[in-house]
C-alpha cells in the first residue's frame, strides 16, 4: 500500500516526530521497505515510528539524520522535546494496577520488587556456582529448583551485582499470581533494564490495562516484537524470584509462550522451590536450559567453614565444621540456624554432636533456641510483624505500636534473624520463609486473637497507601468482609477499565454468603464486567469466564431461594428487601441475555439475535447506567442486523447523557463510540466524524485505552474516503491495521482491509488493492467470520470492475443467487456490486430492478448513507439508458441529501455517467437565477474533482 507516498506537506505543519519521520521519507521518495533496508531495520519498525508508536534508538536517528541531511543535534532534539503525539490515546501510566504511585512508602516498596535484595554481610562469595550462571548467554532459560534455605535469591543477587549485561529482576510474592499484575512487573522491570529499555512494554502494557484485554499470547506477542524492534544487540537477564508463588495455570502458560518466542537478546532465570510447570525434559535434550538444584546448590565443606567461621563468628574447629556440614547437608538455612543456636553456648562441642539437621527439627529451634533468647519486646514485635510479607518502619509501627520500629529492623538485620533489607536505603525488608513460618506457627498458637487485628491494621495502613492488592489480602485474612467490601467497591471501577475484572471477581468469590448477599448487587456487577472483559477471548479462556459467571449466578440466586418465606417485621424494610429482589433477577436476566445476545452475534443467528432483543426490552427497572446499557446494547445489535441502526439513536443518546452524568468513563465512551457507528450509517457525516473526535480526545486526556479505539479510526477513515480525503483514509487504515494486528483483532484486520482495497482502488493502486484482498479472503476463510465474507466478495468484484475483468464479474453475477422477497442486510455489500455489473454488462432495467427493491428499505430504514450510494447508481443507471432528465431528477434530489455533508467520492465512483450529470446541472443552473449559490458551488467543486 503506497497511497500515501504522493503527498507532500510542509515541516511547519509536524506535531511529532513520527510526522517529521515521514515528510523526510516521502520527500526523498522513499517506500517504509526502502527506508528500514537503508539502515538496518525492520519495515514494521519504520511505521511504528512514523505512528508514534515507539521512538528510535539513538543508533538508528543518528542513520535517520544522515540520510535525511538534518543537523543530527537538531533531530535528538526533537526527539526530546516532542515527546511522541500518537495516534492512539495516551496510554495508562503502568503502575496503576501494580502499586501505589502516589505515595512514597508504595514507590519505596515497588522498587523493592523490582531490584535485587541487599546482600548479606555473611555473605560467602561462589565463584564456581557464579562462573556457571556468567554462561546465562548460552542458554534460553536457568532454572534455580531447591527448598526453602539454600541460598538461591542470595546467589542470584550476588551474580546480579557482577554480572556485566543488564539484569531485570522482579522479586514474587503470593499477589503476584494475577496475570495482569505479573507481566505488569515483568514489563515493569523490563522498563528500569537499561538505558535503551524505557520504552518496551508501552503497547502491552495497554493491552494489559484495557477494559477489554486480549489474550495473553497477544500482549507477549507485541511485548516480543517491541524487544525485537528495540534491543537489537543487547543482551538482557530477566529474573524471576520465588516463582513457586504463581498458582494461576494462565501464567504458566503464557509464560511457556514467551519462551517459546523468547527474542535472542533475553535470557529468563527462574527461581523456585518446586519445578515450574515447564517442559524442562525437551529443554534439556536440545541444551536450552541450565539446572541448578540441591545438589549443586549446597555449602562444600570450605564454604560452610568460612561460613561459620568468618562470616558467623563461630569459634569452631576443623572437625566441627565438617559434622555440621555433614548433618546439615550444606543446607545453607541449617548451618544459619545452627550458628544462632550455639551463640552463649559454652559447651559448642556437645552441641555440635546432637545438632539435628532436618527441616522439622530446625523450625523447632527457631522456638527453643533463637526466638526465646531474644529480649521480651523483640519477641513481641517478631510475632507481629510476621503477619506480613514485606515490611518497613511505618507499617511495622501501624500494627505493633513500636515508636522504635526502623530500629529495631536494623538490629534484627545485624543480629542476623533471618531478616533481608530489599533495597539500598533499607527502608524494606522481609522475613526468611522459614523463620516466618515459625513465627506464624507460634503466634497461631500463643496469640490467636491478635491474628486478625494485626491483619486488620496492616489492611488499613495499605489502604492509606493507595495500595488495594496489599489491603484486600489483610482484609480478608482477618475476616473484616465489611471493610473488604469497602475497598472493593472504591477500587472497582478503575480495576475495571483498567483490566482487573478477573482480580474483582476473585476477590468477590472469597466473601462467604453471608456478606455476598448484603452485597449481591456488587457481585453480579463484577459478573457483568467479567463476561464483557472475556467476550473476544480465546474459546477457553471465555469458557472459563462463563464458568465463573455462572458460579456467581448461581450463589446469589441460591440465596434468593434460602430468603423464600422469611418475613421482615418492619414493612419499610420489607419492601427494600422485595425491591432488591427484583432487580437481582433483572440482572441475572441480564447477564443471561448479553451472553446470549453474543452467542447468536457469532453465529449469525438473526432471528434468535431478534428474539434475545426484544425479551430485554421488557425490563424496565431502574438501575446503574451499566445494566441499562445492555437492552440498548442487545437492541442495537439486532437492528444492525436488519439494517435498521438509526432506530437505537434515541436510546443510545439517553444512555450517553445518563453515562455522563453518573461519570462513568467507560459507559460513556461506549456510547459515544456507539452514537459513532449510527450517525455514519444514517449519513450524518459531520456529527459522526464530531462524535468520534470527542471520544478519542476523552480517552487521550484521561489516559484510557480499550479495543473500540481500532473501530473509532475504522470510521474516520471511512469519513475522510467519503469526502475523498485519500491520504487521510489512508493514514487511518495504516493505523487501524497496525492495530488490529498487535491486538490480533482478526473482525477490525478484515474490516480495515475491505475498506483499504476501495482506498486504493481510488487512488488506481490496483495491484496493491489486490496484494491487500487476497489476504483479506484468506483471513475470512481461515477465520470462520462468517458475517464479513460478503463484504469482502463484494470486493473483490469491485477490483474485477477496476481491473476491466468484466468476464470474471459477470460469471460472479450470472450465479448469485438474489431472492428478492428475502433480502438481507448483511448481505447489501454484494447486492450493490451486483448493480454495478449490471451496469458494467449495460443490463439497465436489471441494474434498474434491484435498486428499486434496495431503495425503500434504505430509505425506510433511515440508512442515509446506503440511500446516497443507491441513488448514485440509480443515476448511472437513467443517464446510461438515456433516460436523462429522470436523472437529472435524481442526482438533484441527491445533490441536496449530500451537499449539507459534503459527500464527495460516491460521485467520483459513478463515473463518467454522472459526470454528464453533473455538468448538465451545473450548466443549466447557472443560468437560473432563483439556483441557490451554495449548491452551485458544491456543484462546480464536484465537477471539478473529475478532472
Amino acid at each position: 500500500m503506497q497511497q500515501d507516498e504522493q503527498v507532500t506537506f510542509p515541516p511547519s505543519h509536524l506535531r511529532s516526530l513520527g510526522g517529521l519521520l515521514r515528510w523526510h521519507r516521502l520527500r526523498l521518495g522513499l517506500s517504509q521497505e526502502a527506508l528500514a533496508e537503508a539502515i538496518g531495520v525492520s519495515a514494521r519498525s519504520i511505521g511504528r515510528w512514523e505512528q508514534n508508536l515507539a521512538l528510535p534508538q539513538e543508533i538508528f536517528r543518528e542513520r535517520l539524520g544522515q540520510l535525511f541531511g538534518m543537523n543530527l543535534q537538531h533531530f535528538l532534539a526533537v526527539s526530546a522535546i516532542q515527546k511522541p503525539e500518537p495516534p492512539l490515546p495516551s496510554l495508562p501510566a503502568w503502575t496503576v494496577d501494580l502499586l501505589p504511585a502516589s505515595s512514597q512508602p508504595g514507590i519505596l516498596l515497588l522498587k523493592s520488587k523490582l531490584c535485587p535484595p541487599q546482600l548479606p554481610c555473611t555473605l560467602v562469595r561462589r565463584e564456581c556456582l557464579l562462573t556457571q550462571l556468567d554462561a546465562a548467554c548460552e542458554h534460553q532459560l536457568i532454572v534455580l529448583c531447591a527448598a526453602a534455605g539454600w541460598g538461591k535469591t542470595t546467589l542470584l543477587s550476588s551474580w546480579a551485582t557482577r554480572y556485566p549485561r543488564p539484569i531485570a529482576w522482579v522479586s514474587l510474592n503470593e499477589l503476584d499470581s494475577d496475570p495482569n499484575r505479573f507481566w505488569g512487573l515483568v514489563i515493569a522491570a523490563l522498563k528500569r533494564c537499561g538505558s535503551y529499555l524505557p520504552t518496551v512494554g508501552e503497547t502491552a502494557l495497554a493491552m494489559l490495562h484495557s477494559s477489554q484485554p486480549p489474550t495473553l499470547t497477544t500482549v507477549l506477542t507485541a511485548l516480543i516484537q517491541e524487544m525485537e524492534d528495540t534491543v537489537a544487540e543487547a543482551q538482557a537477564i530477566l529474573i524471576l524470584d520465588d516463582y513457586q508463588v504463581i498458582e494461576d495455570p494462565t501464567i504458566h502458560e503464557s509464560l511457556l509462550f514467551l519462551l517459546e518466542h523468547l527474542p535472542a537478546s533475553l535470557h529468563l532465570v527462574l527461581s523456585s522451590r518446586i519445578a515450574p510447570a515447564l517442559p524442562l525434559s525437551r529443554w534439556r535434550l536440545s541444551g536450552q536450559v541450565l539446572e541448578l538444584h540441591d545438589a549443586e546448590l549446597r555449602f562444600t565443606p570450605e564454604e560452610a567453614r568460612r561460613f561459620l567461621q568468618e562470616a558467623m563468628g563461630c569459634s569452631l574447629t576443623q572437625e566441627e565444621v565438617q559434622l555440621l556440614q555433614e548433618r546439615t547437608e550444606g543446607w545453607i538455612a541449617g548451618l544459619q540456624l545452627a550458628a544462632l543456636a550455639m551463640r552463649g553456648r559454652q559447651d559448642r562441642s556437645a552441641f555440635v554432636k546432637t545438632f539435628g539437621g532436618g527441616h522439622r527439627l530446625l523450625l523447632d529451634y527457631v522456638q527453643e533456641e533463637i526466638f526465646q533468647r531474644q529480649p521480651l519486646h523483640l519477641q513481641h514485635f517478631l510475632l507481629q510483624t510476621a503477619v506480613l510479607t514485606q515490611m518497613n518502619a511505618a507499617v511495622c509501627q501501624a500494627i505493633t505500636g513500636e515508636q522504635t520500629s526502623q530500629l529495631l529492623l536494623e538490629a534484627m538485620e545485624r543480629a542476623h534473624l533471618f531478616v533481608v533489607a530489599l533495597d539500598e536505603e533499607r527502608h524494606w525488608y522481609r522475613f526468611h520463609c522459614l523463620f516466618r513460618e515459625a513465627l506464624l506457627a507460634r503466634l497461631h498458637a500463643s496469640q490467636p486473637e491478635q491474628v486478625p487485628l494485626l491483619h486488620q491494621r496492616a489492611a488499613h495502613w495499605y489502604e492509606e497507601q493507595g495500595d488495594i492488592h496489599e489491603a484486600m489480602a489483610h482484609a480478608l485474612a482477618a475476616a473484616d468482609y465489611h471493610f473488604a467490601v469497602s475497598l472493593i467497591e472504591r477500587a472497582a471501577e478503575r480495576l475495571w477499565m483498567n483490566g482487573g475484572a478477573k482480580t474483582v471477581q476473585n476477590w468477590v468469590k472469597q466473601l462467604p454468603d453471608a456478606v455476598l448477599r448484603a452485597h449481591a448487587l456488587l457481585a453480579l456487577t463484577a459478573a457483568l464486567h467479567l463476561l464483557d472483559q472475556t467476550q473476544y477471548a480465546p474459546p477457553a479462556q471465555r469458557a472459563e469466564g462463563l464458568a465463573q459467571v455462572e458460579q456467581t449466578i448461581a450463589r446469589v440466586e441460591n440465596l434468593l431461594k434460602s430468603q423464600e418465606g422469611i418475613v421482615v417485621q418492619s414493612g419499610t424494610d420489607q419492601a427494600r428487601l422485595q425491591a432488591e429482589e427484583l432487580l437481582l433477577r433483572q440482572r441475572i436476566r441480564l447477564l443471561y441475555g448479553l451472553n446470549a445476545t453474543r452467542e447468536a452475534y457469532l453465529q449469525g443467528n438473526k432471528v434468535q439475535l431478534h428474539l434475545t432483543a426484544q425479551r430485554m426490552q421488557e425490563e424496565v427497572l431502574e438501575d446503574d447506567v451499566t445494566w441499562m446499557m445492555i437492552p440498548t446494547f442487545s437492541l442495537l445489535v439486532s437492528f444492525a442486523f436488519h439494517g435498521d441502526v438509526n432506530a437505537a439513536l434515541p436510546r443510545l443518546l439517553e444512555m450517553k447523557q445518563r453515562a455522563c452524568q453518573a461519570q462513568h468513563r467507560f459507559a460513556t465512551f461506549r456510547t459515544m463510540f456507539w452514537v459513532t457507528v449510527v450517525h455514519l450509517a444514517s449519513g450524518q457525516l459531520h456529527q459522526a466524524y464530531q462524535e468520534c473526535l470527542q471520544a478519542l480526545e476523552m480517552l487521550k486526556q484521561q489516559r484510557e485505552q480499550v479495543p473500540a479505539v481500532g473501530y473509532l479510526y475504522l470510521e474516520l477513515a471511512a469519513l475522510h474516503w467519503m469526502w475523498n480525503q485519500l491520504e487521510e483514509a489512508h493514514t487511518c487504515l495504516c493505523t487501524v491495521i497496525d492495530y488490529a494486528r498487535t491486538w490480533q483483532n482478526t473482525d477490525l484486520l478484515l474490516l480495515a482491509y475491505c475498506r483499504t482495497v476501495q482506498v486504493l482502488l481510488a487512488a488506481g493502486k490496483s495491484a496493491e488493492a489486490e496484494q491487500t484482498l487476497e489476504e483479506a479472503e484468506r483471513l475470512a476463510q481461515h477465520s470462520g467470520f462468517v458475517l464479513h465474507r460478503p463484504r469482502v466478495r463484494a470486493a473483490r468484484v469491485q477490483l474485477w470492475l477496476a481491473q476491466g475483468n468484466l468476464a470474471a464479474a459477470g460469471a460472479w453475477a450470472s450465479n448469485y443467487e438474489l431472492t428478492p422477497d428475502a433480502l438481507e442486510y448483511i448481505r447489501e455489500p454484494e447486492y450493490k456490486m451486483l448493480v454495478c455489473v449490471y451496469l458494467a454488462q449495460q443490463q439497465y432495467r436489471q441494474a434498474q430492478q434491484l435498486l428499486m427493491l434496495l431503495l425503500p428499505s434504505a430509505q425506510g430504514d433511515g440508512r442515509g448513507g446506503d440511500v446516497v450510494s443507491l441513488l448514485a447508481l440509480q443515476v448511472v443507471a437513467l443517464q446510461a439508458s438515456g433516460e436523462v432528465a429522470q436523472a437529472r431528477q435524481v442526482a438533484a434530489h441527491l445533490l441536496s441529501l449530500t451537499e449539507p455533508e459534503g459527500y464527495l467520492r460516491v460521485y467520483l465512483d459513478a463515473g463518467e455517467p454522472m459526470q454528464q450529470v453533473l455538468q448538465s446541472l451545473l450548466e443549466s443552473w447557472c443560468d437560473q437565477q432563483h439556483s441557490s449559490a451554495v449548491t452551485v458551488s458544491y456543484l462546480t467543486q464536484l465537477v471539478a474533482a473529475f478532472t
